[in-house]
Order: C-alpha cells, then structure tokens, then sequence
C-alpha cells in the first residue's frame, strides 16, 4: 500500500497555519510521517515614488522587522503545537523511521507562489487551510499553485482534523485524476468504516465504471456502496451541486477528487466541481491533478 513519509503544510500565517498544522500532526500519528513546515519570508522590493534615500532604508528596516517578527511566532507555533502533538522537531534532512512522527522547519525567501509549488514536489501529501471566501485573494491563489503545480496530492480542511476519517466519499469519473485521487487517499482512508463511491451523469467511454473500484477497493479490506445521480445539464455547477448535496446526505467527512477534469479557463468561465470545493469547502477535500 502507498504510505505517506512526508507531509508538506506551508507556514503562511498563524490563522491559517494552525489548522493545517494540526490536520497535519493529526495524520503524521496515524501514518508515522515527518512533517514539513515550509515558511516564506517576504523580500523587500522598494518603495515606489520614493526619492530620499534615508526614507527608503527607513521603510526597508521597518519591513525587515515585520518580516522577521511574523516568521518568529509561526517558529513558536509550529514548536508548541508539535510539543502538544507530541512530535518530535527534528532538523532538515532529519525524520528516519525511528525518529516518527516528526516535523521540521525550512525557511527561504521570496514569494509562496513561486517557491512553495517547487518545494513540495518531494513530499507525500500538502495539507493547507481553506477558509473559502473568507481568505485573501493570494491564499486562494497559492492553493490553487499548490494543486496545479506541486506535484503532490493536496488536502485542504477546513479546520483541524479532529480523528480519522471514517465516511469518506470518492466522486469517481473514471478520469487518470480520480484514479490518482484514490490511490492517494488509501493511506487516509484505510480504517475507514464505510467508502461512498459517487457517480454524476453517464462516464465517458471507456472509463472504468464503478463496480471496478469498488472491487480494487473491497480487495483492501474496505466496505464501499455506489450511488449514482443524474446530471443536469441546464443548471450552472449542477456536478458541484450534486456532488456536495450527495456528500452531505452520504454524512461525509473526506471527499476524494480528482482536480480539473477541464482546462483550468473553463471551469473559470462556467464554474466546476474544483473551484467550487476550493473556493466554498464545506468539508475536508483531498484532490489531484
């Protein structure tokens, strides 16, 4: 079975942070994983329209103790809740296997988006907050760099994870991104109680139909149930309506999914299951691109 050796959980602000954090402690628990605290120190890139060079150096000072005063007390978060874990804080290069569950700090500077992609694409899982609408513009952008160009599996809660998941609900298109979805998520969801395996409208042909994963998924020791609803096609997001109607009534807490299953412009234009569930979440989502 695929394991998890590395949790990814970018350290952008203590808001965020924390939940993902603690989602992140929660899992390394049950899977014996290391943890990766990834902050971003912001670069000074000058103030505009200003002429006196002594204001300038005045505003960069003032910049780099902000800077380093908001990477200090994320340090401090991150250090007292993986003693509440417990987690063992190890240094980078460190977490053997006799050393998990454990987490470690890494630090750079410049840009979340250009440099947060990049830096998971070694890691198992990325696990970030999601707070819909109620976060800035730039957090719904990293999450959507994170998804698109990380490489990694990306679970995004909407607070701390509480215990394992136990009805976890697989939105199944037969598409390459749904079988990434779920073979990432058995680690997850292998003391699972119950697996709904949801279908939306008619699979395109040639897609494996339902009745094969839950075949695969049974082999795993897993109990998995099939439901199947009509898509309708006049009704804007009718999949991410169906989708999380059937997830509320099926009492889910995981929802497995693969991300984009058309191009990133289209689901901008018309709406779709992925930016739904990334911009509204109402409940845990693990995707994949």
């Amino acid at each position: 079975m695929r394991s998890i050796e590395t949790v990814f959980v970018p350290a952008t602000d203590a808001d965020s942070f924390a939940p993902a954090l603690e989602s992140a402690i929660r899992i390394a628990a049950d899977t014996e994983a290391c943890i990766e605290a990834f902050h971003v120190r912001d670069t000074y890139r000058g103030a505009p329209k200003v002429s006196d060079v002594i204001a300038d150096g005045q505003l960069r000072d003032h910049f780099k103790k902000r800077i380093e005063a908001a990477a200090r007390a994320l340090r401090r978060q991150f250090e007292e809740l993986c003693a509440k874990g417990p987690v063992r804080i190890v240094r980078d290069g460190g977490g053997k296997a006799g050393e998990r569950p454990c987490a470690l700090w890494r630090e750079a500077a410049g840009t979340f988006l250009d440099l947060a992609p990049p830096a998971a694409r070694c890691s198992d899982l990325v696990v970030m907050h999601n707070g819909g609408h109620a976060d800035r513009s730039w957090e719904a952008s990293l999450r959507e760099a994170m998804l698109a160009r990380s490489g990694a599996p990306c679970l995004f809660v909407p607070g701390p994870l509480r215990g394992p998941f136990a009805r976890p609900l697989i939105a199944w298109n037969g598409s390459a991104e749904a079988a990434r979805a779920v073979r990432a998520a058995r680690p997850l969801i292998a003391a699972s109680s119950t697996v709904t395996i949801l279908t939306v409208g008619r699979l395109p042909e040639g897609a494996p139909p339902p009745e094969r994963l839950a075949a695969s998924l049974r082999r795993a020791g897993l109990s998995p149930t099939i439901r199947h609803v009509e898509d309708d096609p006049d009704r804007r997001g009718s999949d991410a309506d169906q989708v999380e109607q059937q997830a509320s009534e099926a009492s889910a807490d995981l929802l497995v999914m693969g991300a984009y299953g058309r191009p990133r412009w289209r689901e901008a234009i018309l709406g779709g299951v992925t930016r739904r569930m990334l911009h509204r979440p109402s409940r845990p989502v693990l995707m994949v691109q």
